[in-house]
């Protein structure tokens, strides 16, 4: 596994763009509203049908890291060590997430432009590059996020660097002399080019900065004449001496190469190297797709005071595509009582006319046009309507139910309080929070003031009604305010004429209720997560209070006492709660390792053979904890929650087959063969062969006369051990299966011809031989495991494994443990298939939305090493096995050799490694006929 550089801070680029830290793409237009931003690619993401509203770059941007004596390369705070480059050089995403460092870009933006983007709701930018035959994700991995605020676009994404690798090509590969201490990497000149140092070559005088030059198709061709520029084939030695010939432009001045060196004897070192990496990028800004206008008021005063001026405005929307003209609007202003119209309506924001019913000349594509209408208050109430293309006729459209906006319960003389606005955040990890706020900011009064007439009489009674009028626009048959409660918000009974009050209110919001229900299975799953789930907890107050009155009247006959009641309504509003909640249930899949399947040392002579393959693939249950929140924003009541996606375990297995020879063919006749040397005739000197005496065949190494006995011998060995996962501790028939294949590709082959006990000519498998005039015609045989009787059916091969001696197999089982619980140990195996984690290469899920996962309880996998030792013995009993007689004369052999094993063929997951080369030749001796028994007895 390669290791990580751990040694590169956050990136913050100060080139002439700035950087800011982002992860957000939205942009405030208002207090209250935000402008949605979905960010698409260049090659990957359909361009939208809508309309192009502007365009940005291109934007030539680079960075440049240069190397130190430290040992790394180094750009502001990003650092690379030498020692960690090589692990990933040759693959720009891997060094790219590596360093997982995001640089944003501070572009400016047009006023126009930007004018344009704050009327929208929803804006879509592509991004592009104008490197040819590139595409956006060559220069960042991941989708780069943008935010819009200040007439300014922040664009943050993670580069990537790009090297050159082709043919081995090296900065060494080009030095007449000397070596060359430390990589010096060549940057792809599709991304960029590198950069040199340039000094006076006979003494330390720095001349500056000279760009560099490199041609991929022609990696030994020198920079283009009067260029100024410099490739790696200039370079001439370790010193950094350039070749002679040409110029260099360091800073503003050409100089001649024969005078000039990179660096000051720092070459060899990687001195007076950098690296420029370019990052040119373009980005196209597309308006909403809808067709419709709209009406709705900008400005509508809940209250007014009679006299005072009144401003109501209509906001108009138009997303067409193109211009719509001479649209019909209508004002309709009346008293709410009378229906009497006021007459003096002043109406702004129109070019050509300023009444209260006409048509509008143009609506531009995505225009937003507002219309005010000013008047004073009258003493009562106002009732205003006002349509915009009522009959939906011109233009055609098919929403019309926002083409009319009213004013409702109309404009009331008596004061509405301001709507009080707050949010409320339920967090990745949060189930559900407690709430507790109040309704008001300032107090809910009614007032009564003087009575009428008279005296008050009693006690003054009603309430403020104070109502959940929230709509769940995610699924209408939940609540967004949950065990709603009012308090301090007693019935009204007391003598006053100014009655006050300040209710509270208590509430629970739930996940759930924002469509996201993980404790019950049911996920949602957003394209981008730090996009929340937004709905709004309204809750609307109003009421009245009552009180008698009573005065006194003359009647004519006298006085009389009348009794009377008077109301006074509270001051009506409303709260506002945004509630974001911010849901993420993790990701599909977790971005896989890399496991080896290869075998090594896979030639045919090779007695030892290495098998590595990926492991089979295991299903894991996961669980994530999530908790509730109290008022007090204290966590309470954590909570284990099955996670959304099962993770597949996978390992690196491995095995190892080493053969030996314990006794060799050579050994097993050593006596025989020396006795025969030695002219030795005691019958015991010959236990398993008999070997000619003759003076004259001292010299030969193994000369036998046909007739006589050679019995088969030798005796063989190999070891298999095998590293494998699995979620049982029990024997693997991974294993079994593996001592099996090796040990039926055992085989003891000879060409003699031997003499059965039918006087039939036979080959060593007993199979008979075809006479050739006076003798017969050879054919060699083996015998394995799987046929291991020869001649006369005698059994000359024996394998001795853990079935006869149990001892000789052994297993270690090793348990990978796991805890449910953050402060217990799980095995860095689990971590490298779960969620959450460094060692996943997913550690930005819990720091960006306290996503970590855990293996469920109840789930085991173990790490189970097993070893067999295998003999395979020939001739076992020593049976004597004859030659035949009429054999004849010549060079025959035996020998011990390994079979092909096609692993494709077993059911295992190391099938996929295919072919495990045989031994050709594990043990063999040649022998020499050199005549007959009918020699000796004759």
């Amino acid at each position: 596994m390669k290791k990580k550089i751990c040694y590169v801070i956050i990136l913050i680029l100060f080139i002439s763009l700035k950087t800011i830290y982002s992860n957000d793409i939205k942009t405030v237009k208002g207090e209250e509203q935000t402008l949605d931003i979905k960010v698409i690619l260049q090659g990957e993401d359909e361009v939208p049908s809508i309309q192009e509203i502007g365009k940005i770059g291109p934007l030539e941007e680079s960075i440049e890291l240069w190397h130190y004596s430290g040992g790394y390369w180094k750009y502001g705070d990003i650092v690379i060590y030498d020692n960690n480059l090589d692990d990933y050089i040759n693959d720009p995403v891997e060094l790219g997430e590596a360093l997982n460092q995001e640089i944003t870009f501070e572009i400016p933006i047009d006023q126009a432009l930007y004018e344009t983007i704050k009327e929208l709701e929803e804006v879509t930018i592509l991004c592009s590059t104008t490197l040819e035959d590139k595409s956006i994700t060559d220069l960042f991995y991941g989708k780069p996020n943008i935010e819009i605020s200040n007439q300014t676009i922040y664009f943050k994404g993670n580069p990537k660097f790009h090297f050159y690798s082709g043919d081995n090509v090296t900065f060494e590969t080009f030095l007449d002399e000397g070596t060359l201490n430390q990589t010096i990497p060549i940057v792809d000149p599709d991304y960029g080019y590198n950069t040199y140092a340039i000094w006076r070559r006979d003494r330390a005088v720095d001349w500056g900065r000279a760009e560099g030059y490199f041609n991929k198709e022609d990696v030994y061709a020198p920079a283009p004449e009067n260029s100024g520029k410099i490739a790696p084939s200039q370079i001439k030695n370790a010193a950094g001496h350039l070749r002679d010939g040409f110029t260099i432009r360091a800073r503003t001045t050409m100089r001649p190469s024969e005078e000039s060196s990179v660096g000051y004897n720092t070459f060899s070192n990687a001195g007076a190297v950098g690296m420029h990496f370019k990052y040119p990028i373009e980005l196209t800004f597309y308006g909403s797709a809808t067709k419709d206008l709209s009406a709705e008021f900008e400005t509508l005063p809940r209250s007014a005071a009679s006299g005072e001026e009144v401003l109501v405005g209509i906001k108009i929307e138009s997303t067409f595509e193109e211009t719509v003209k001479n649209v019909e609007y209508n004002w309709t202003i009346q008293t709410k009582e009378s229906n009497t119209y006021i007459e003096e309506v002043s109406i702004e924001g129109l070019d050509t006319t300023q009444e209260v019913q006409g048509t509008i000349d143009t609506l531009s594509p995505q225009e937003e046009k507002i219309i005010y209408a000013r008047f004073t208050m009258p003493e009562e109430d106002v009732d205003i309507r006002f349509s915009i293309n009522e009959e939906g006729t011109h233009p055609e459209e098919i929403n019309l139910e926002n083409n009319i906006a009213k004013s409702g319960e109309a404009i009331k003389v008596v004061e509405t309080l301001e709507p009080v606005i707050g949010a409320y955040d339920i967090d990745y990890n949060i189930l559900s929070r407690d709430i507790r706020y109040p309704l008001s900011e300032t107090n809910i009064e009614a007032n009564l003031g003087s009575a009428p007439r008279g005296i008050w009489i009693g006690h003054a009674t009603g309430n403020l009604e104070v109502r959940d009028i929230s709509q769940n626009t995610i699924d209408t048959s939940l609540k967004v305010l949950n065990n709603f409660k009012v308090t301090n918000n007693p019935t009204v009974n007391e003598p006053a004429t100014r009655i006050v009050r300040r209710p509270v209110i208590e509430a629970t919001l739930r996940r759930k209720d924002f469509g996201d229900n993980p404790q019950e299975s049911n996920y949602l799953n957003l394209i981008d997560p730090r996009q929340a789930q937004i709905q709004e907890g309204r809750v609307n107050y109003r009421g009245n209070v009552s009180r008698r009155y009573q005065y006194t009247v003359w009647v004519g006959e006298g006085y009389s006492t009348r009794t009377r009641s008077t109301s006074a309504s509270f001051n009506p509003g409303e709260n506002i709660k945004t509630i974001k909640t911010y849901v993420y249930n993790g990701q599909e899949t977790i971005p896989d390792k890399h496991y080896t399947n290869a075998i090594e040392n896979n030639a045919n002579h090779s007695t030892t053979k290495t098998l590595r393959w990926r492991s089979e693939p295991y299903t894991m249950q996961v669980i994530r904890w999530m908790a509730h929140m109290d008022q007090n924003d204290t966590l309470y009541n954590w909570t284990k929650i099955d996670g959304q996606y099962q993770r597949k375990f996978t390992q690196q297995n491995s095995g190892q087959i080493n053969w030996a020879v314990k006794e060799s063919i050579k050994k097993g006749y050593n006596n025989s063969r020396e006795a025969a040397r030695n002219r030795n005739y005691t019958q015991e000197a010959y236990d398993k062969g008999v070997f000619a005496s003759d003076r004259d065949y001292r010299n030969v190494a193994y000369p036998i006369k046909s007739g006589y006995y050679l019995n088969p011998t030798g005796e063989y060995t190999f070891t298999i051990e095998t590293t494998t996962y699995k979620p049982t501790s029990a024997d693997t028939q991974d294993h079994k299966d593996l001592v099996n294949e090796v040990i039926n590709a055992f085989r003891y082959e000879t060409n003699l011809i031997y003499i059965n006990n039918n006087q039939e000519a036979v080959n060593l498998q007993n199979e008979r031989l075809a006479r050739r005039g006076n003798s017969y015609q050879e054919r060699p045989a083996s015998i394995t495991a799987q046929n291991a009787t020869g001649v006369n059916g005698i059994k000359l091969l024996e394998v001795i494994e853990r079935n006869q001696e149990p001892s000789r197999y052994t297993k270690t089982v090793e348990e990978l443990e796991h805890s449910e619980e953050e402060t217990g140990y799980t095995h860095q195996y689990y971590k490298n298939i779960l969620e959450g984690y460094e060692e996943s290469g997913t550690i930005e899920s819990l720091e960006d939305y306290k996503y970590q996962e855990y293996i469920k309880a109840g789930q085991t996998m173990y790490k189970i090493t097993e070893q067999t030792k295998v003999t395979i013995k020939i001739n076992p009993q020593n049976r004597k096995i004859y030659t035949h007689a009429h054999m004849p004369n010549g060079r025959y052999y035996i020998k011990a050799w390994i079979g092909d094993i096609d692993l494709s063929k077993t059911n295992n997951e190391y099938k996929k490694l295919g072919l495990i080369r045989g031994i050709n030749t594990l043990d063999e001796i040649e022998i020499t006929v050199v005549g007959s028994i009918y020699d000796d007895i004759y």
